[in-house]
């Protein structure tokens, strides 16, 4: 008959797969996608406030020098000849060329959308904390119940260890 040390050493064991594999991946996951939307988030700031900027340049020159970003961290010098429109990608590689009026608006129509975005992983962050939080909770109270029945009844005996599977 296996004993109580024996029984309550299984049952810790059996959490912590799942704290380690599931609970933790998740919430690295969570984390990692939260930090990806927020940086696109600051991107579409970043260009929204330089379509601004651009606006009121435009009515003072006709052309413009600018640096072009090709990847993060690295961009070359570029001019533009024509400052009225500006191309917008709609997704599938495909654009549509916008006066800056008409692309302020898109711009921010993506940046709520990623804002509700962060709101859902946010959430998603919260619950699993949650979750975690109350696994561990869990094997902290099975830990002072083993501490409780150990106290209590010295020798290991059946009602003792069936007792443990009711908790």
């Amino acid at each position: 008959m296996p004993s109580l040390r024996s029984d309550f050493k299984e049952k810790l064991l059996s959490y912590v797969p799942f704290l380690n594999d599931m609970l933790k991946d998740d919430m690295e996951k969570l984390r990692s996608k939260l930090e990806d939307l927020q940086e696109e988030v600051f991107d579409y700031n970043r260009l929204k406030n330089y379509f601004e900027a651009l606006k009121k340049h435009i009515l003072e020159e006709e052309t413009l020098n600018t640096q072009v970003d090709v990847r993060r961290k690295s961009s070359f010098q570029g001019m533009m000849i024509n400052t009225n429109k500006i191309l917008v990608s709609i997704g599938l590689d495909y654009y549509v060329a916008l006066s800056l009026d008409e692309a302020l608006p898109v711009i921010d129509k993506r940046i709520h959308r990623l804002e509700k975005e962060i709101a859902f992983y946010m959430n998603g962050v919260a619950v699993t904390r949650s979750h975690l939080t109350l696994v561990l909770r869990r094997l902290i109270a099975l830990e002072n119940l083993k501490k409780f029945l150990l106290e209590t009844f010295s020798v290991t005996s059946k009602t003792t260890s069936n007792c443990f599977y009711y908790v």
